[in-house]
């Protein structure tokens, strides 16, 4: 028997969900890379209106991963008229704007936001809409179906159904399920790194990475030692790839209204991948996360021969070595890092304090090798991701007895 979306999904507190949508029978309709980046760019476009986090994702060629989390927390902080507005950028009447001459891609315009703020039900709408799984999906979906079934000049279908979308209950099912979602591409035999993952999260994440050691690079200029560069490395957090724009500066509102993009970024204590499921203490650290995917990528999966070579570079040293060969050798081939000049020693010697300092934290490791023998039995099949007492919490707030969870099916004497 089917599960209801309302028993899986709790719309009213912030959670992080699994979606999994497929094209219809399985077709490889996402094979071209302007279709996949159209996804991404969308994908971004409605996290910069939208309270939804984009933690990971994997955009395949008949498939499509991500795990968000919804934020109903952030919309509830939002004047009335900033939720107008942002309900009319994600979804203006096109017909209306038509009969007025307004372009469709314009601005929200006063009578669009006036509208919405005259109605209370209509407000009240947007207000959920804002961080509604269902309203994200339709918004990603609908217009691609469209637009890609006109292109392929067929009718009908473009995605199998609606999109699934069990629930992560807590952090080892949160490492876990982004885990298995980034190595989608290494475990389907068309990556051999997390680096050239190129249609996941986990491109963007090293790249970020990248960028963190370069604009450390040209912060300190010629002061900068590996101690210093090694620190900043490991300060940053593990951050949703696509945040949602919860605050926007109101001095780049005009500007960041034209261009369709949200203005500025999260209020400190929202920006770290765990928030949504109320973890605050401690946050995971990026370079941590990049090489637990290094790790348990490195380790076979059952029926699936993609894997990371034993041989490959870890993605840290990779991304340091990368920033400094742009900075201080203005190049971005990685390769001219690799000698005896001054960057080249920087990169080594701030890759090594780095390893030893992720080596130090034992139980983040050993979380990330204990689930690699996990990682192989994900599956869509279930309703919840987490442990034997979250799944316990979770099926004493649906006032259920048995949840079906992502790898095993666990028992609870809830009524």
């Amino acid at each position: 028997m089917a599960c209801r979306r309302s028993d899986i999904v709790d719309a009213g507190s912030p959670g992080v969900y699994h979606c999994i949508s497929r094209c219809v029978r399985r077709e490889s309709l996402l094979d071209d890379p302007a279709r996949r980046a159209w996804i991404v760019n969308r994908l971004r476009f409605l996290a910069d209106w939208m309270a939804v986090d984009v933690i990971s994702f994997a955009v395949m060629r008949n498939h499509l991963h991500l795990l968000l989390a919804i934020r109903p927390d952030i919309v509830s902080r939002w004047s009335d008229r900033e939720v107008a507005e942002r309900r009319v950028a994600v979804l203006p009447n096109l017909r209306t704007r038509a009969r007025h001459g307004i372009a469709p891609d314009a601005a929200p315009t006063e009578s669009e936001v006036d509208s919405i703020l005259a109605s209370p039900a209509l407000l009240e709408r947007a207000r959920s809409d804002l961080s509604s799984l269902g309203f994200f999906h339709r918004l990603l979906k609908e217009p691609c179906a469209r637009r890609w079934n006109r292109q392929d000049a067929v009718t009908g279908h473009f995605w199998e159904g609606r999109f699934k979308s069990p629930r992560v209950l807590d952090l080892a099912g949160l490492v876990q399920v982004a885990r298995y979602i980034e190595l989608n591409e290494v475990r389907a035999g068309v990556a051999d790194a997390v680096p050239l993952s190129a249609w996941t999260s986990a491109s963007h994440q090293w790249r970020r990475m990248v960028r963190i050691a370069r604009d450390a690079g040209r912060s300190e200029g010629a002061s900068l030692t590996p101690e210093r560069l090694a620190r900043r490395v490991l300060h940053e957090e593990w951050r949703p790839v696509l945040p949602c724009r919860a605050v926007r500066n109101a001095s780049s509102d005009s500007a960041c209204r034209r261009t369709g993009r949200g203005g500025a970024t999260r209020r400190g204590g929202d920006d770290w991948a765990g928030t949504a499921l109320g973890l605050q203490d401690p946050p995971v650290r990026l370079a941590e996360h990049l090489r637990a995917l290094h790790v348990c990528g490195q380790s076979p999966r059952p029926g699936r021969t993609g894997r990371i070579p034993l041989w490959m570079e870890p993605p840290i040293p990779a991304a340091i070595a990368a920033a400094l060969g742009s900075v201080t050798l203005v190049a971005s081939d990685v390769r001219r890092t690799r000698g005896n000049g001054p960057a080249a020693q920087c990169a080594l010697r701030s890759a090594e304090l780095v390893r030893q300092a992720l080596r130090a934290e034992r139980s983040w490791l050993d979380l990330a090798r204990s689930l690699a023998e996990l990682e192989g039995h994900v599956t869509s099949r279930g309703t919840c991701y987490g442990t034997a007492e979250s799944v316990e919490r979770e099926a004493r707030r649906r006032g259920c007895s048995r949840l079906w969870v992502g790898f095993e099916r666990r028992e609870s004497d809830a009524a």
